[in-house]
């Protein structure tokens, strides 16, 4: 954890699962931890023992010490950027699932057969753990990255759990905290949009309301220690009607980011020049966005479709 007096880490979020002697999960307010949180003010290490019934299980928690860990300046000149208005609440679903295709209930049978039922049979299903919004998310070599944050946060002093999880089981392996602030702890930079370009290094993006602008940050880890370095920014609001960020990827290869915004796209270098932007006028929204080798791969909302498209 990096020390930070106004965070304190919930014990139980180290739990994969817990189950009873039938092997059937359990309620996680089942089971009893011998600490329900630990303050991360002061470097510390808590044994955590948890237990249900007969059972137990042990985990430990670490507080670093070093208080100016994540403390960094956001000074980057701002670069200029484009403005361009979106629907703010969808409301419209996609064409290809018929006429009037909405959240009502399924009314008629569905056979699954071909392609689908191949792709089904490889499907792992992870255990109830905790992911956060789910705008935070990456899969690069070796692990799954979960950035387990609370959307409803804004301008926080707040840290931010990492989630290093295992490919094979799905299952947590490691966390860490961390924490951006621009100086002190006044100007807390809480991220919602992050993706990680491989085990040590995530690239994230903060939107400032009342400055308008827009920050993009680059934390790299040391050992246990996350470093945020300030990389560019961006002058001004995307989206005039304060739509959301609704997802960050990173072109490697060029040293592009992509924003997306409800159903418009915008590419910026790591300055935060925008250099280009396009929208798909259908009322959708993306729910997620990467990029893989030569390839920009997005989803969309209601009902999810995937789109790909080549860089050039």
């Amino acid at each position: 954890m990096v020390n930070n007096p106004y965070y304190s880490f919930p014990t139980k979020d180290a739990i994969n699962f817990a189950t009873d002697s039938t092997g059937t999960v359990v309620n996680l307010n089942k089971v009893k931890a011998s600490q329900d949180e630990v303050l991360s003010n002061s470097a510390s290490e808590h044994k955590i023992t948890f237990t249900y019934g007969k059972a137990h299980a042990h985990t430990v928690v670490e507080v670093r010490g070093d208080a100016q860990e994540g403390v960094g300046v956001a000074d980057k000149p701002e670069q200029t950027g484009k403005s361009a208005s979106s629907w703010f609440k969808h409301y419209r679903t996609s064409g290809n699932w018929g006429k009037g295709a909405s959240y009502t209930p399924e009314t008629k049978p569905h056979v699954l057969r071909g392609q689908f039922t191949r792709l089904a049979s490889k499907i792992k299903i992870s255990p109830y753990i905790k992911l956060g919004h789910g705008q935070a998310f990456s899969a690069p070599h070796n692990y799954i990255y979960a950035i387990a944050n609370d959307h409803l946060l804004r301008h926080s002093s707040q840290s931010e759990e990492i989630m290093q999880i295992s490919k094979k089981n799905l299952q947590i392996k490691r966390i860490w905290t961390f924490k951006i602030w621009n100086k002190s702890a006044k100007n807390g930079s809480y991220m919602h949009n992050a993706t990680f370009l491989n085990d040590n290094k995530f690239v994230a993006v903060y939107h400032s309301s009342t400055k308008h602008r827009f920050e993009y940050w680059e934390v790299t880890r040391h050992g246990d220690s996350w470093q945020p370095v300030e990389i560019g920014a961006t002058k001004g609001e995307f989206m005039r009607n304060n739509s959301p960020v609704q997802g960050i990827a990173y072109d490697k290869k060029r040293a592009h980011i992509y924003l997306a915004f409800n159903d418009y796209l915008f590419k910026v270098n790591r300055d935060g020049m925008v250099l280009a932007n396009g929208r798909f006028h259908t009322g959708r929204e993306f729910e997620g966005i990467c990029v893989n080798n030569s390839h920009l791969y997005a989803e969309l909302a209601q009902r999810p479709e995937l789109l790909h498209q080549k860089i050039k």
